[in-house]
Order: structure tokens, then C-alpha cells, then sequence
């Protein structure tokens, strides 16, 4: 079922600094729009969303044989701007400055637990914190997890399949050798052809193995288990890598499942009325803006200054009745984490089927779903595989999304469920069924 053909009309777009970001609405199966007809583009005196696309429920932690003292929590280091019925906050978490508005009583409230939340995830799918679930699963290359960390990497292993294989959590070696985990300029260069296909043969999503074994074989877990099997030892779940050498990077996915996990905190509690997350290059919204008002969304001119839109779309509230609706926006750009050798460009987006950077004539495409893990999953990979397999897989209705796409000629092209939302000066072309 499209998107654009349910029950309820959900229609988003976020502004990147490097990309932008644009959800989709929805109606009955009768296919006839919701929306108002309506003129109106952008004014003055209506706030636009921008982010950037650089980029508790508290999982439960496995049992280690170290202790650690109780921490005060992540949001009480963070400054809360408070106002009457809302609360707002900015943090650095996965590799990008993100952001968390909520409108409604105890605004500050769901604004630290949300913050909380985020740094919980982090917790688990960081490649470089040390303390992290997924930092120890990469240094040794066995170790129990949490429920989180194995939901997340078994999606990866499904994305990997149902993309023919442009979704690639096990890229990690071979990014870091391009030096795109680090954003310092200074790492970047271009690897030997050797170097790339070497890194390559570790590139195996399906060689992380997902296993059920006792504690006493998991190096990071304790004797205190989570319940006995017949002989006393607890049975737990973790990941081994088969393959020395290989390790997983999460980011084409991790913030979209944090974005979900978001969503179910704030959709659950009563007194949120509205709320907006930012995470890089994924934005969830909840509800609306106060007194009804639209999100108001502009799209980044890929190769022009921040700020520079080329189109801006008004958004009607994400409510229906007294229920609120999320919606999440995914863009994946090439025009962030880049560098530049003899006057070619290098993006950060790698092609696993050469290993260089996906050269398909995209400048940015952009998911828009109510599943933001299959929107951050998605985005990587339709940039990857290019225009005609995008637009294949979203008139299949494997998924439920929508999707904008911006070419290097600056031509835009829409699916059909944002018609009449979407308002441009530069030449754009309707994706139909």
C-alpha cells in the first residue's frame, strides 16, 4: 500500500544544510487527496525547518564482569530552552548536531527523556565510543547484545538482501580507508584499487553471525545471566564475525531506528501535542506546531549556499483526531563529507559494488516515510543503485514510501503523492504508477 493512499494525509519536508528532506501524505484507497488545494508557498512570517544531513526506553545492558558507578543522566549536561508549552534542545550525538523541539505540557520533561534516549542509542551503535556495544563487537569480534543492536543488525542483513546489496552495514574497513569516519580532511585520500578490493572481501553483512550460545562464551558477559538454560548457564543472544578483519557501521540505519524509537516515546505520552527530532539528514516529526500552524519546509540547493532553497513545501498538521502521527524525512546527499583530488570530488555515499563513491547522476535523494528505519536504509541505497531502480522499487510497493530526487543537471523529480505540495522554480518532472 502506498503511502499516499492511506488513511491518513502525512505530508513533511525538512531542510539540510546539504540536502533536503520531504515527507509524504496520504489518503483513503480511493486515491482521492486529502489535502486542501491551496497556493500558498513560503512567507516571512512562518517558521521553515532546517537540519543537516551531516551528519531510554533504556536498553537493558548485558552483564559485564566490570561495575560502574550510577551516572547522572545524559540531559542534565544539556542547556533546555523553556518557554510557555514548548522546551527545545540541541546536543552533539552519532557523528552530527541534532535537535529536539516538543510542544505540550511537561515539554522540558519529554525533551531530556528524548535527549536521553538518543545518548542511550549512541551508547550502542557508536563505532568510535569506547564504551559503546557495537565499539566492542568491532575491536574483538564476538560479544552478547542488546536487543537493540541485534534488531538493528538484522535489518541491515535484510536491507542487504532485499537491495541487492547496495545496503552495506559492513563497509566500516573500507570507509575508513577513503577517511570518511573522520571528518578531518587531513585522513582523506583516494586507496589503491589493491587496497579497495581487499577491504572489499570483507564487506559481508551475512558474515556476522547472529547466535543463541551460553554465557560462559561471550567474552563481555558476567556470571549473572538473563535466566538459566538445564544446566544453570543463562542462553543468550550475540553476534561473531566470521571473517577476520570485518567490522559494521551502523550510520545508514542507526539514526533512523533511533528516530523510530523517538517516535513511540512521544507519540505515548498524552501531553505532547507536536515535537520535531533532527538527526542530521533524518528529521521526524510528531503532531503539529502550536495552534494548528504547518511545518514549513525548504529544500537545499545542492550545490549553492546554505540557505539557498529550490523549492519550500507547507505542511498540514500530523493528527487525525485526538491521535498524533509521526513521519520521518530522510536525505542522503553527496555535498557534506566530501573532499577534492586534482579537481574531482569524492563523496562519503561508497558504492559496494566498486567500492568508490556511487557516481549514478544524484545529488540528493530523499525518502519519505512513516518508518524511518526503512527511510534512512532506503535512502543509501536508491541513491546508490540510481534513478530507473528507485523509481522501480517505489512503484513495486515493497515499501511504503515516496521519494524526491534532485540530478546534477539541478532537475527535480517528485512522486506523485507530493503533487501540489511541492512549489519550485527550477525544472521538475512528476514520478507516476
Amino acid at each position: 500500500m502506498r503511502l499516499f493512499s492511506k488513511k491518513y494525509c502525512k505530508l513533511i519536508i525538512a531542510t539540510l544544510s546539504v540536502s533536503f528532506l520531504l515527507v509524504g501524505c496520504g489518503n483513503d484507497n480511493s486515491g482521492k487527496n486529502l489535502f486542501k488545494n491551496s497556493e500558498e508557498t513560503t512567507d516571512s512570517e512562518t517558521e521553515t525547518t532546517v537540519a543537516s544531513t551531516e551528519e531510554k526506553t533504556t536498553t537493558e545492558s548485558i552483564t559485564t564482569t566490570e561495575t560502574t558507578e550510577a551516572k547522572a543522566p545524559y540531559s542534565d549536561s544539556l542547556q533546555i530552552d523553556v518557554a510557555e508549552g514548548s522546551a527545545s534542545t540541541t546536543m552533539f550525538e552519532m557523528d552530527t548536531v541534532i535537535g529536539i523541539t516538543v510542544y505540550g505540557e511537561n515539554a522540558e520533561k519529554n525533551v531530556r527523556e528524548t535527549a536521553d534516549l538518543i545518548d542511550a542509542m549512541e551508547g550502542i551503535f557508536s563505532t568510535e565510543r569506547t564504551d559503546s556495544e557495537l565499539y566492542y563487537l568491532n575491536q574483538n569480534g564476538k560479544a552478547a547484545v542488546s536487543d537493540d543492536l541485534l534488531d538493528v543488525v538484522s535489518k541491515g542483513q535484510e536491507f542487504y538482501e532485499e537491495t541487492d546489496g547496495a545496503f552495506n552495514i559492513a563497509l566500516y574497513p573500507l570507509i575508513s580507508e577513503w577517511g570518511f569516519m573522520n571528518l578531518s580532511s587531513e585522513e582523506h585520500h583516494v586507496p589503491a584499487d589493491e587496497k579497495i578490493q581487499e577491504l572489499l572481501a570483507l564487506a559481508k553483512p551475512d558474515a556476522a553471525k547472529i547466535l543463541e550460545l551460553p554465557e560462559t562464551d561471550w567474552p563481555n558477559v558476567g556470571p549473572n545471566g538473563t535466566g538459566p538454560d538445564e544446566d544453570g548457564l543463562a542462553i543468550m543472544y550475540g553476534i561473531e564475525y566470521e571473517l577476520d578483519g570485518m567490522k559494521l557501521d551502523l550510520g545508514g540505519i542507526a539514526k533512523g531506528y533511533t528516530a523510530d524509537k523517538a517516535a513511540d516515546y512521544l507519540i505515548n505520552e498524552e501531553d505532547v501535542t507536536g515535537a520535531m527530532v533532527s538527526l542530521g539528514g533524518n528529521i521526524m516529526f510528531v503532531g503539529s506546531k502550536p495552534e494548528g500552524k504547518p511545518w514549513k519546509v525548504g529544500i537545499q540547493n545542492p550545490v549553492g549556499e546554505v540557505g539557498d532553497y529550490v523549492a519550500v513545501i507547507s505542511v498540514d498538521p500530523l493528527t487525525s483526531g485526538d491521535d498524533i502521527l509521526p513521519m520521518s524525512v530522510v536525505t542522503a546527499g553527496t555535498y557534506e563529507r566530501y573532499f577534492e583530488v586534482d579537481g574531482k570530488r569524492y563523496h562519503h555515499i561508497i558504492d559496494p559494488s566498486t567500492g568508490y563513491p556511487a557516481d549514478t547522476g544524484i545529488l540528493s535523494l530523499t525518502i519519505v516515510s512513516s518508518n524511518s528505519t526503512e527511510a534512512d536504509a532506503l535512502s543509501t541505497a536508491l541513491f546508490v543503485k540510481g534513478y530507473d531502480y528507485a523509481v522501480d522499487m517505489w512503484r513495486s510497493g515493497k515499501y511504503d514510501f515516496d521519494m524526491v530526487i534532485i540530478d546534477s543537471d539541478l532537475k527535480i523529480y517528485y512522486t506523485e503523492g507530493l503533487e501540489g505540495h511541492f512549489t519550485t522554480d527550477l525544472s521538475s518532472e512528476k514520478i507516476s504508477y
